[in-house]
């Protein structure tokens, strides 16, 4: 076992991680818990936890068409298309098929319905993956 690294060369928009998740209220499942209580009367566990769930496909890591690159720090992440190389063996090279043509717009139509465009943080982006 060791370490893989992965360097993206992205032009896309950088979002908070966070913001790729959308959080609810989990009731307690092991008993029954009266309504406004904050803890189980049984057990002593919260009433309800907080979950979540991705806004992503999480099978390949993207939104519509568009890649998700994370970083190490897991705290922001680059949506869009870009060129990766990775440290495993002569490494390799992936280009997503997105044309250039009007990328931005295409890029802003599909992350502003979840919240996820920002102006600002569109441009290009160099980021480093670390697996260990």
């Amino acid at each position: 076992m060791g370490a893989d690294y992965y360097a993206y060369a992205v032009i896309g928009c950088e979002v908070p991680v966070n913001k790729l998740y959308k959080e609810y209220q989990k009731p307690h499942a092991d008993h029954a818990v009266p309504d406004g209580a904050k803890f189980c009367p049984t057990c002593g566990k919260p009433a309800s936890i907080t979950a979540r769930y991705p806004i992503f496909n999480e099978d390949n890591d993207s939104i519509d068409n568009f890649h998700i690159y994370w970083g190490t720090d897991n705290k922001y992440a680059v949506i869009g298309t870009g060129v990766t190389m990775s440290s495993r063996g002569l490494g390799f090279m992936h280009f997503d098929e997105i044309p250039a043509i009007n990328l931005r717009l295409q890029l802003r139509d599909t992350l502003f319905p979840f919240g996820l465009w920002d102006e600002e943080k569109y441009g290009l982006y160099a980021v480093l993956y670390c697996s260990y």
